[in-house]
Parts: C-alpha cells; structure tokens; sequence
C-alpha cells in the first residue's frame, strides 16, 4: 500500500481495510502511522487498540512507545494486555517495568504469566527478586513461568527443581529461548 492509501485504511471503521493496513505496517512499519494508532488507542473495539498498542511498543519511537505504556494503565481487556506485555517480552521495552509489575496484580493467571515473560525478558538484576515471590502464585502456570524465568536469569539450576525440572525446563525453552544448564 503507497502512504495515502495505509493512512486512509487506518482511519477507516471497515474491518477488512484496517487488517490490510495493520498487515502492511508489521513487515514496513510507517512512522507517519504513528500519530493515527495512538489515536486508535481509544478505539471502542478491543482488536483495533491489540494491533495499535502492539504495533506502538513493538515499532514505534520512545514517545509513542511511552503513549502505549500510558494507554496500558487504564486497559481492562485481558487479550489487550497480554498482547502488550508480549510485545514487551519480545521487544525487551525497559520502560514498560512499571506497568510489568502492575500486570503482577492482574486476577488472570495468562496476565500474570505474560507479565512474568515480560520482565524476565528485561534481564534486569531487579527482576529476578520482582519474580522470587511467584514462585507461591496459586496458578500453577505463573509458578511455573516463575522458575523457567529465574532460570533465564541465571537465579536458579534444575538440579534443585526436583520432580518440576523437566516441566520448568520445557516453559523456559518453550517461552524463554533459554540455554540448558548442564547438571
């Protein structure tokens, strides 16, 4: 899509145009899109802010990213958040902690799982004592993304793990790209 046509299929209310236009923008980001998915951020629909917040953390500059991180404080739309804090993950937004251990708090185990990724992904030392304490989350899959996360950190070896190494192992593969510990 030439630029006049990618703004138009942002500004657009059709469902089809704005895909078109979000599928163009993940392989040939345009910052002159910028300005239209911060606005898209107050979108009524849930998939529109999705594609907006993730395409602003994951191509966007430092203000439009910190736009992104704003908007993310008042979401309550858990697919919303969780693509947000993946984008985080992937993207490794250091300015996003805060709202990191904000999405701690999320009822919603995926949120608190996602959340986990997010700042173990930082590498940060503050990150490794932010995620001791979930090791005794009452959801099994945030413990466990807990002890896969330490493990990226370089906070924990499976030899101590017992019973859960293999399990823990496969999360930290799976969701972390982390290395195997020689044991």
């Amino acid at each position: 899509l030439d630029d006049p046509t990618l703004l138009e299929y942002l500004h657009s209310h059709r469902h089809q145009r704005w895909q078109s236009a979000i599928r163009q923008l993940r392989t040939d980001y345009r910052p002159r899109a910028t300005p239209i998915l911060i606005e898209r951020l107050r979108a009524e629909e849930p998939m529109i802010r999705l594609d907006a917040v993730d395409l602003l953390i994951r191509h966007g500059d430092p203000p439009s990213r910190a736009q992104a991180i704003q908007f993310l404080a008042t979401e309550d739309h858990r697919d919303v958040v969780n693509a947000a804090l993946i984008a985080f993950a992937e993207s490794k937004t250091s300015e996003a902690f805060p709202s990191c251990l904000e999405a701690l708090k999320n009822p919603d185990p995926t949120v608190r799982t996602n959340a986990v990724r997010a700042i173990a992904s930082l590498g940060e030392e503050r990150a490794a004592s932010t995620i001791q304490g979930l090791r005794k989350d009452p959801d099994p899959a945030v413990r466990c993304t807990a002890l896969a996360s330490l493990y990226h950190l370089g906070q924990l070896c499976f030899h101590h793990l017992g019973a859960t190494a293999g399990v823990v192992y496969g999360v930290a593969h799976q969701f972390l790209n982390a290395k195997p510990v020689k044991t």
